[in-house]
């Protein structure tokens, strides 16, 4: 039997075996790699110069020295780009970064977001003037793990844009609740002066007293009485309003303190040469990302809970105040109208006579009317005695008369 010819080599195959056959079609070459790059810079460029510094709502915002420096930083990261050499280094993710943060400038320009902005802005600079380029000669050895610090680096501005972004944010709502709470509690403490000066006359006095008498009655009242029941039920809605929106305001401000805290470590890093040998290997860099992200997003998710609560509660407190347990709500109501009169804590004892007040006043109400029925049915019976005490007399009188005349007669 005859062996099995071995198959000869082509031309092709002996090429392949020298390597110098075709390349794999899959392989960048550094001419690709210097286009994709030239690419990205031209796409940050773009994104830079249509950054509208004229027309955003950050120059109200901000002083118009930084302002200027913005507009002028802008203008010489463009041309530092535009100047950049040829870059045949693979730095697509560096690339990618500044072009997220060139973007993030330009919104943080428009809604007026100055933290965020700064950021932005420092991103582009560093990533511009110091990232943008190829690796140093005499940093051959070290390429691929300077280009990976340095696409580590610019990524940790990406985290620092995303903070300050949370802290602009939670700046401005902390204002908007700041301002809503000052408007409310004027309101409050001007119907408490109100309460005050009526509480120092007599008739204010008065009218205290037929409120309090009205305890599920509030339809005997009068319409000027009425309507200052209606004040004090505003007023008691408007204070519980104060209380949640204190509530919503201090989670706020323990958010912008957890966001801060989480910014302090990024700022740290980033005071740091990625250029430079000896920093942590990009696992430990990449582990503290994750546990700054998985912080945020723990912090973020109690604040969810906390307010989910509070407005979970402003439902239900809602609901009781328009509810059809009037005379519960009326007490509550005259429980507050007291602080405001005192103008301190109610002691038990007052809160005691306070939530009998009521019933005592309806019993007295009761016993007044009795005592009336009672009057009334005794001058009944005294009035129907002398009717007919005046009867008799008269008949006794005519009789006498009568008698009289005939005795004449005679």
């Amino acid at each position: 039997m005859k062996p099995k010819e071995k198959p000869r080599k082509t031309g092709s195959s002996l090429m392949d075996a020298l390597g110098l056959g075709k390349k794999n079609k899959s392989e960048v070459t550094p001419g690709q790699t210097a286009t994709s790059n030239r690419e990205t810079g031209a796409e940050v460029i773009s994104i830079l110069r249509s950054i509208d510094f004229a027309h955003g709502r950050l120059q109200s915002m901000a002083d118009e020295d930084s302002y200027r420096t913005m507009s002028r930083v802008r203008d010489a990261a463009v041309k530092a780009l535009m100047d950049a050499p040829t870059i045949f280094d693979k730095v697509e993710g560096i690339g990618e970064t500044m072009a997220y943060a060139a973007k993030a400038w330009k919104t943080a320009v428009q809604d007026g977001l100055p933290n965020k902005a700064d950021c932005a802005m420092k991103a582009i600079a560093t990533g511009a003037t110091h990232l943008w380029s190829n690796i140093p000669e005499d940093k051959e050895e070290e390429r691929d793990a300077i280009l990976k610090r340095r696409e580590q680096y610019i990524e940790n501005y990406k985290i620092a844009i995303q903070l300050n972004e949370t802290i602009d944010c939670l700046h401005r709502s902390i204002a908007a609740k700041q301002r809503e709470l000052d408007e409310k509690r004027a309101v409050e403490k001007a119907f408490a002066a109100e309460v005050k000066e009526m509480a120092k006359t007599p008739e204010g006095e008065a009218r205290f007293a037929k409120i309090y008498a009205a305890i599920g009655k509030e339809g005997s009242l009068d319409d000027e009485d009425r309507e200052f029941v209606g004040h004090l039920k505003e007023n008691r809605n408007n204070s519980q309003s104060i209380a949640m929106v204190t509530k919503q305001l201090a989670s706020d401000q323990t958010e912008l303190l957890a966001a801060r805290q989480q910014l302090e470590p990024v700022l740290l890093r980033l005071k740091k040469n990625p250029d430079l040998s000896g920093l942590e290997p990009a696992g430990k860099v990449a582990g503290i990302l994750r546990e700054m992200e998985e912080e945020q997003a723990h912090v973020i998710s109690v604040a969810k809970v906390i307010n989910d609560k509070v407005n979970d509660s402003i439902s239900r407190m809602e609901a009781i105040m328009n509810s059809s347990d009037a005379q519960a709500i009326y007490a509550d109501n005259l429980r507050y109208l007291d602080n405001l009169r005192r103008a301190n804590k109610t002691s038990p004892e007052d809160a005691a006579v306070t939530e009998t007040e009521g019933g005592r006043i309806h019993r007295e109400r009761q016993r007044d009317e009795a005592a009336e029925k009672d009057r009334l049915a005794q001058q009944n019976k005294l009035n129907e005695v002398l009717d007919n005490t005046a009867e008799s007399v008269q008949e006794n009188t005519a009789e006498d008369e009568n008698a009289q005349l005939n005795f004449d007669v005679l």
